[in-house]
């Protein structure tokens, strides 16, 4: 995935998502995913918090304050000859007169987008799923999105009859509405198009729930929008 968002650590090229977006709550539109920054510095500021606190249950800190402290505090310690590690702990311990934990429940949210329930159920593909959410973002590589000379951005899917983008391979291309005429046919799926956007807010509402039919269709949309792209 990382390689698929971000090109990989040793080729250029601009990023689908950005890392902000991929850590949001998937009721913000995002993946949920940790920041791996902000678990750090959570582990580093519990460690200085029991410093803080002088944890009598600890060994670790009672060896910092008789050894490595001196009487001191953490506010107060010259870190100029201390190793590299204490030095990062320390340089930790600024957060705190930030105010971070303050900042961070003060944080403005983002607004919750209905189409999150999409994503995920019982009978879900995570390569599918993954898929659905950077079409519903627009943010697949389509070809009204590259930029180079001589480009041809017409879509190969439909013979060309138009430029390749989110909404027209979704589902106004020629070529995906008869693949969703196939399926309709197939296992009555209940399906009308609206344009893009329209549709994801109509499945949204429609295929919510734990409910097994609703799973399955929430399933089904995903694979439709994975193979149409694959």
């Amino acid at each position: 995935m990382r390689s698929f968002l971000w090109t990989g650590s040793n080729r250029s090229g601009h990023a689908k998502v950005s890392w902000a977006q991929v850590c949001k709550p998937t009721e913000e539109g995002g993946l949920g995913i940790r920041s791996v920054l902000l678990m750090n510095q959570a582990l580093i500021l519990k460690q200085v918090w029991r410093i803080l606190q002088e944890d009598p249950r600890s060994i670790w800190v009672a060896w910092v304050l008789r050894h490595r402290l001196r009487h001191q505090t953490v506010w107060t310690f010259n870190v100029a000859s201390a190793p590299w590690l204490w030095k990062k702990l320390i340089k930790i311990c600024s957060l705190l007169k930030d105010g971070l934990v303050y900042r961070l429940a003060m944080e403005p949210h983002s607004p919750r987008v209905s189409w999150h329930k999409l994503l995920g159920g019982k009978f879900k593909i995570p390569r599918h799923d993954f898929i659905l959410w950077l079409a519903v973002l627009g943010r697949l590589t389509t070809m009204d999105r590259l930029w180079a000379p001589n480009l041809d951005r017409r879509c190969v899917l439909c013979g060309g009859l138009a430029m390749e983008s989110h909404s027209h391979l979704f589902f106004d291309c020629s070529f995906a509405r008869r693949c969703l005429v196939v399926l309709k046919q197939g296992v009555r799926f209940p399906w009308l198009h609206r344009g893009w956007e329209q549709d994801v807010l109509w499945a949204s509402r429609r295929w919510r729930g734990k409910h097994l039919l609703n799973a399955a269709y929430r399933a089904l949309f995903a694979s439709i929008v994975y193979g149409i792209w694959a």
